[in-house]
């Protein structure tokens, strides 16, 4: 064997043969592949092919590059440093290039897939990979790539195990590779806002049914999930998922069934055949009556075979008619304008009429759908949100206009501006409102925010309602009564309008313009008295307004 070192450093070891045989064949190259001229590398030899005026290098001098941050440079006879590839003055060849280190296999094939081995810290969708085998669990398989499922606050990837555990990495000495590929099976082929029931053997949502949130290519576990009616999320690879057909109606989702439906129940057209012209696939009726060979709907008289149409349930049981009753005002949620909610408004606030059950629903078709009577359209439970206390408004409040001043029903009225309602909301929503120049207009619920501490003032409906005993204050001046002072109801005239006595000594009937000058008072001042007779008997008097000793 005979060792040889090159011009350039390097060191050739073999046979005599061996060695001549390279150098003809280095020889062969150097006269048949013409010599780069630009992109040398450290360790590379360089000749110059032109030289420098200064004479501190001549063309024909051989170099060794070398490289810094800044790029490939030789180091001049005068010990100066050229970055040969910066100046065009610097021309040269690449007489030989440095050796190269040998290939090493940084990839990884498992289970037919490939991963190649990267230098840096793992991230989200990475996968690792544990190196010392000798101290691994029984739940961990060496030469197995992990996919990182997440990275936490302290860098550590999580993975999950073989027994479909999540696993913290700290502590495990690890290599981290990336996917070089994937196949076709592994691609995903459920979408966000897909339904799918986990198939999983041993995972708690086992025969749950889950909603695709998100999907993560390239990733052993592609689908973040979320199962129905609950918040915890979860991952799940393909073959863990089985997905299920559904169909959104009316803001609801159903599970499609193929099975014959039952009366009352909804189902969906997907094979429309004999139609009439009456329906078509997509088509969501109510059944109301059956026979072996198909099903009616409430919408027309003509019959769909069973076989045309699937059952829907709901994967969440929808709201129910029960947290309603006739006279709730409601806001309208969604469907405002379409059939059967026409002439309704989405965001508007309504009064119940009737529900289905009652005797004066006037909605026949629609009992079976759950929908609610607001006053001739019909709304389905989930549609409606019932009006708080805080949100409704009552005769007699300040309000302000947030929205809305200047339109239509409120020509002539400003945002901002301060009004009072004088009517109670109609069938549609609407408030009638007045300024203090008795300008009127009309306006919805969520155009109004009310001004707290303004009193609500009686109003012939609530001063009628008025009890013997309760108490009203005055709050704005008036002949015979006091501003502040509280009075209290000692009667009712022929009308119903509640009888005060006054400053004067005199009955005050509170009815008509009198009304504005008043509003009830949180306290009542009936009192219960015990008389004691000459006799030494007593009797005891409840709801006593008044007693005075005579």
């Amino acid at each position: 064997m005979v060792k040889i070192t090159m011009e350039n450093g390097n060191v050739i070891e073999g046979t005599i043969g061996e060695i001549v045989e390279l150098q003809t064949q280095l020889a062969q190259k150097e006269t048949t592949e013409p010599a780069a001229t630009s992109g040398a590398k450290a360790g590379d030899v360089v000749e110059m092919t032109t030289g420098d005026h200064e004479r501190d290098y001549n063309k024909g001098d051989r170099y060794t590059v070398r490289e810094n941050e800044r790029g490939a440079y030789i180091v001049d006879d005068e010990g100066d440093k050229r970055f040969i590839d910066r100046h065009d003055h610097l021309a040269y060849k690449i007489v030989s290039r440095a050796p190269q280190p040998p290939q090493q296999d940084d990839t990884l094939t498992y289970e037919g897939d490939t991963y190649r081995k990267v230098e840096r810290k793992a991230a989200e969708g990475d996968y690792v990979v544990f190196t010392d085998e000798s101290e691994l669990e029984s739940y961990l398989t060496g030469e197995k790539p992990y996919e990182v499922t997440e990275v936490d606050s302290l860098g550590d990837p999580q993975v999950i195990d073989d027994d479909d555990d999540e696993l913290d990495t700290c502590g495990y000495k690890i290599e981290v590779y990336e996917k070089v590929g994937v196949t076709k099976a592994d691609e995903p082929t459920l979408k966000v806002g897909d339904y799918a029931e986990v198939t999983q053997d041993g995972h708690g949502n086992k025969g749950k049914i889950v909603e695709i949130t998100e999907v993560r290519t390239f990733r052993s576990y592609p689908y973040k999930t979320k199962a129905v009616g609950e918040d915890d999320g979860d991952i799940h690879k393909a073959s863990q998922l089985r997905k299920i057909p559904t169909t959104t109606h009316e803001g609801v989702v159903y599970r499609e069934f193929e099975r014959h439906a039952e009366k009352g129940e909804l189902i969906k057209v997907t094979n429309a055949s004999i139609t009439g012209g009456y329906y078509g696939n997509g088509d969501v009726f109510t059944v109301v009556n059956k026979n072996s060979n198909g099903v009616f709907s409430s919408e027309f008289s003509i019959g769909l075979l069973h076989s045309e149409y699937v059952v829907l349930e709901p994967l969440v049981e929808p709201a129910t008619t029960q947290s309603f009753k006739a006279g709730d005002k409601v806001k309208l949620l969604s469907g405002g304008g379409e059939w059967p909610l026409v002439g309704k408004s989405t965001g508007n606030v309504y009064v119940i009429k009737a529900l289905p059950g009652d005797a004066n629903y006037g909605g026949g078709s629609h009992r079976n759908e759950r929908r609610i009577d607001i006053n001739g359209a019909y709304a389905l439970p989930e549609q409606l949100e019932l009006v708080s206390d805080e949100q409704t408004l009552e005769v007699g409040d300040t309000v302000e206009i947030i929205h809305g001043g200047g339109e239509r029903y409120l020509r002539g009225f400003t945002d901002g501006e301060h009004v009072k309602i004088a009517k109670e909301a109609d069938d549609e929503g609407d408030y009638k409102v007045q300024r203090s120049s008795s300008a009127m207009g009309y306006a919805q619920a969520d155009q109004l925010r009310k001004v707290e501490g303004t009193p609500r003032l009686l109003t012939q409906e609530t001063a009628r309602a008025l009890k013997f005993g309760d108490t009203v204050e005055c709050v704005k001046e008036r002949a015979y009564v006091s501003v502040g002072k509280t009075y209290a109801v000692t009667g009712h005239d022929g009308c119903g309008d509640p009888i005060i006595i006054d400053d004067d000594g005199d009955e005050y009937v509170i009815y008509g313009n009198k009304l504005p000058h008043f509003k009830k008072a949180a306290t009542t001042q009936l009192k219960t008295v015990t008389l004691r007779h000459k006799d030494g008997s007593t009797t005891t008097h409840a709801d006593v307004l008044e007693a005075e000793v005579v």
